[in-house]
């Protein structure tokens, strides 16, 4: 049992090294904070450099947008289980097109847009269009398991390997690292 503790407390202060940047903070918001069936939901991201040099960020970089939305039932800690209805079609320029230069203490926001829904969109595959309450992006969906609240996060990945599609100016300034949002609160309620 001793072991266990001691185990999990260094995984969780390695993983909370890594996920705490000095450079960039990283947040979530969703409006509205409580959403019934056919309500849309929009998720806003904020990237803000505090560092004291500009940094590079590629933030709509991402296979499906349900991906950028962790979500967590309050009362059972029960996730949202992703699920793909499109294929994603893979840019190989979309890092340079969305690379976003921030200088010491800007900011950078992008938002995504969903639906609460029982139903998944015609083009979902047969095996996943049974009835259920799903959040719904544009590409893909986040399968809930019931109404109430849920904790919401997220994190931003600057991937290495990004800077093989950037500019040779914009390599350097590329912010390498992950940073996850605090959870905030939203409910979803059938009236």
């Amino acid at each position: 049992m001793m072991r266990t503790r001691i185990l999990l407390t260094l995984l969780t202060l390695a993983v909370a090294g890594s996920a705490f940047s000095k450079d960039l903070t990283f947040s979530i918001r969703a409006t509205p904070a409580s959403a019934k069936i056919g309500d849309r939901v929009t998720f806003t991201f904020l990237y803000t450099n505090t560092s004291k040099h500009e940094i590079g960020i590629v933030p709509e970089y991402y296979a499906y947008e349900a991906l950028d939305v962790h979500l967590k039932k309050s009362d059972t800690g029960r996730a949202g289980e992703m699920i793909p209805y499109l294929t994603p079609y893979i840019d190989p320029n979309l890092a340079r097109r969305n690379f976003r230069l921030l200088n010491s203490g800007k900011t950078y926001s992008s938002q995504l847009i969903a639906k609460l829904s029982t139903t998944l969109p015609r083009s979902a595959q047969p095996q996943n269009r049974g009835s259920g309450l799903y959040l719904v992006f544009r590409d893909s969906a986040i399968k809930l398991p019931g109404f109430g609240k849920y904790e919401a996060t997220s994190r931003y990945l600057g991937m290495k390997s990004y800077k093989d599609q950037l500019a040779t100016p914009d390599k350097s300034r590329l912010w390498v690292g992950r940073v996850f949002a605090s959870p905030i609160v939203i409910e979803f309620r059938n009236r």
